[in-house]
């Protein structure tokens, strides 16, 4: 038996303080966010076709790592090659190259998949853009510390840049602990992490339920949570077990969750601090960040709005310029410029009116109004004065409001809106007003620059997993945002559209905004729909949207994603005739005395991640029918646990897996093996040495004709040769991606 690489936990080599000036020193990082702790990509700067993002999570990594410092680390993408890789890059700014110094810039790299070229150029910042130590790297999977140094500069060079040329290849990368200082090399000094992180809402942000739950992932060293929690951002910035501020709601609690008495109040910004606490006997306490939300408002803006009216004096003055934001500033204040309002026209016929059409009806709070705002407002009053307000559900039935005096708007620029009208709960898909004169009362023209509606969210919203969302789990739980004044909550489900359209569906009554469907069918869509009730409210009853999924197509039993070169190899887990580890020594297993070999020791997985199916990962096998002291076949075996033993879950019918040879393999028969002695081959006794990668589905029938109890499925192997009457024969290397069950497939229409 070769001995193989076992290796159970990664080490770690970053040098943490408190090891000494022995092992590393630190220095002055002079660039600012150069390890984006701040959460943003600023002050750094792009060039090219390339995306940044400032990420906590390194999502669709072949090597799953987090942030090699701290919280954040730099997402940077590539989407297009270019011949000119120069023209795509990033740098950070305000460096300076002072005579008679040499600096260095470092920054660790790792790429989602493979490997990626990057080229690094301290460089003169304009024309000629002379470098000075340019070079270029190749990044991997793996977070790899990479630096250039310049040579001693024999004058001052301004303006003064470090260069970061991606554009050799499309694809994406992570950056983190970018580092510019004086000097020679000097490895990083990284400390280690004692404070609580990834806040749950995150970190500023808005919209948040009033009943939230606050949690957060603990420090490593975490024994107890000491928990500040308030209005104002300095009582919770300085407050301390001594002096609280009235902001310590919870002191020396074990759990990682808090929930705040009551419901919190809407539209309110709150700041909380998570101190954590070590254990006896030190208790050393460390102070976390402050983090901040805003609950959600009282009422929201409706943005899906269609305008029409009476008239209007030209096309560049239409009705839809009071709902389309233009003349409006960051600030929502509104310009002098006319054709950034609606203006009538002086032959239209009268009265004047301008009407709104919603997607749906809405529960409406409140109306903001901007009224027409020319710089000669104030001499010819094209703006709206005596209003009558109407509104319906239906276009045909109308219910007035009555009539409301809006404000005269100054005729000067950033003119915010002043007048406020209270529309009290009506419901309504329309709203119509009539203006009945104008502030001038000189010319029958009338105008208004912007209008803003607000409704209370009364009906079921936000559903999860999201409406048109694929590939959900089939033991998902649904769940929404509840309608504010929701009692209980009617949840219509089924995979007949029709049926939860029409209201003829199965309907549950839930008291939590949560339903749990049961076990649902592979491959299936399902439709639902949420009716928000309250019986003592008017009306009792808010019909939901209509809402749709679909589950997962297969069962996977292996799709070869998640092993590594740690605690996760691929042949602890896929059996082989080589075996690995030392006798007497776990984790061990000798081998099973066949010809088969799992796993490729040269990549940073253990696996193959080059030649895949899907994904990012498969299994390369290699036979070899004809060793000595071994078995004249070649197999490797998985050990099946939990609900991958039952191959009747959810109806499913297949088996499939997916294979590739090479057409210098040996010919040996490709085969199944189920619970070790249910045995299927594959009809094309050349299957070894079809060289492109071929799906084979076997009908689980076939399995159990051979004794085996579905229900209870031990293990699978995949095996060439004649496992039953083993022959001498030849060698080659095959490729296994995705092993999956499957429902029966869909009859031919």
């Amino acid at each position: 038996m070769r001995a193989r690489v076992v290796c159970l936990t990664a080490v770690l080599w970053i040098v943490f303080m408190g090891f000494g000036p022995s092992h590393a020193q630190e220095i002055e990082n002079l660039l600012v966010n150069g390890g984006f702790e701040d959460g943003v990509f600023s002050p750094w700067d792009t060039w090219g076709n390339v995306t940044t993002e400032v990420v906590q999570q390194l999502v669709g990594a072949a090597v799953p790592e987090e942030p090699i410092e701290g919280d954040f680390c730099l997402h940077v993408v590539v989407p297009a090659a270019v011949a000119d890789w120069w023209s795509i890059g990033l740098s950070p700014q305000g460096e300076v190259f002072e005579k008679d110094k040499k600096y260095t810039f470092s920054a660790f790299l790792k790429c989602s998949t493979g490997e990626r070229q990057i080229n690094f150029k301290p460089e003169l910042g304009q024309d000629p853009w002379t470098a000075y130590g340019e070079q270029s790297f190749t990044m991997t999977e793996e977070w790899t510390e990479f630096s250039v140094t310049t040579p001693v500069f024999t004058e001052d060079v301004s303006p003064a840049t470090v260069s970061m040329h991606v554009g050799f290849a499309a694809g994406d990368f992570w950056m983190d602990a970018v580092r510019f200082y004086e000097g020679d090399y000097v490895p990083p000094v990284f400390k280690p992490r004692v404070s609580a992180k990834r806040p749950s809402p995150e970190d500023g942000a808005v919209d948040v339920p009033r009943d939230v739950v606050l949690s957060w992932e603990p420090g490593p060293y975490a024994d107890t949570h000491n928990i500040y929690f308030g209005t104002v951002f300095d009582d919770v910035n300085n407050a301390d077990t001594t002096n609280t501020l009235d902001v310590l709601v919870s002191k020396s609690q074990t759990v990682t969750t808090y929930d705040p008495e009551g419901l919190l109040e809407f539209g309110q910004t709150y700041y909380w601090r998570i101190d954590e606490v070590n254990a006896p006997p030190d208790s050393t306490v460390f102070k976390g960040d402050v983090w901040s939300f805003t609950t959600e408002p009282y009422a929201y803006p409706i943005t899906n709005i269609a305008a029409t009216a009476s008239s209007s004096n030209s096309t560049d003055m239409g009705p839809e310029k009071t709902i389309d934001g233009s003349g409006l500033n960051a600030s929502d204040q509104h310009s002098v410029e006319p054709t950034d309002m609606w203006l009538s026209s002086v032959i239209g016929t009268q009265p004047t009116w301008i009407q709104f059409e919603f997607d749906r009806t809405y529960k409406l709070l409140e109306m903001w109004v901007w009224n027409s705002n020319q710089l000669l407002e104030a001499v010819i009053g094209f703006g709206a004065k005596d209003v009558t307000i109407e509104y319906s559900e239906d276009s045909a039935t109308w219910i007035s409001l009555g009539d409301v005096e809006f404000a005269q708007a100054s005729g000067t620029a950033n003119y915010p809106h002043d007048t406020t009208v209270d529309l009290a709960g009506a419901l309504a898909k329309f709203v119509k007003l009539t203006t009945n004169n104008n502030w001038g009362e000189l010319v029958p023209q009338f105008g208004l620059s912007e209008v803003r509606f607000f409704y209370i969210p009364v009906q079921a919203r936000e559903p999860i997993p999201i409406s048109g969302e694929r590939g959900v789990e089939r033991d998902v739980v649904l769940e929404w945002r509840e309608g504010r004044e929701a009692a209980s909550h009617e949840v219509f489900f089924s995979s007949d559209k029709d049926a939860v359209i029409n209201g003829t569906a199965p309907v549950d009554i839930a008291t939590e905004s949560r339903y749990e469907p049961g076990l649902l069918d592979f491959g299936q869509t399902y439709h639902w729909k949420v009716n928000e009730v309250n019986e003592a409210a008017s009306p009792s009853s808010w019909e939901g949207d209509l809402w749709n999924f679909s589950t997962i197509e297969y069962f996977v039993i292996d799709d070869f994603e998640g092993y590594d070169t740690g605690d996760n190899q691929i042949w602890f887990a896929w059996h082989d005739g080589l075996g690995f580890g030392t006798a007497g020594t776990e984790p061990y297993f000798a081998g099973n005395g066949t010809g088969a070999a799992v796993g490729d020791e040269t990549t940073g997985s253990f696996t193959e991640e080059t030649i895949v199916h899907g994904g990012n990962q498969s299994m390369p096998l290699f036979y070899d029918n004809n060793q000595q002291d071994k078995f004249k076949y070649s197999e490797t075996e998985l050990t099946l646990s939990g609900d991958k033993r039952d191959w009747t879950i959810g109806g499913v019918t297949e088996l499939s897996l997916w294979f590739r040879g090479a057409p210098d393999n040996a010919s040996e028969t490709l085969y199944v093996a189920v619970n070790g002695s249910a045995v299927v081959s594959h009809d094309n006794p050349d299957a070894a040495r079809i060289g492109i990668w071929t799906e084979w589905t076997i009908d689980l029938q076939a399995f159990a004709d051979q004794g085996v109890n579905l229900t209870n499925v031990n293990t699978i192997s995949l095996g060439l040769g004649n496992k039953n009457n083993p022959q001498a024969g030849g060698s080659g290397t095959m490729y296994f991606d995705d092993i999956r069950l499957y429902p029966p497939p869909e009859p031919a229409p």
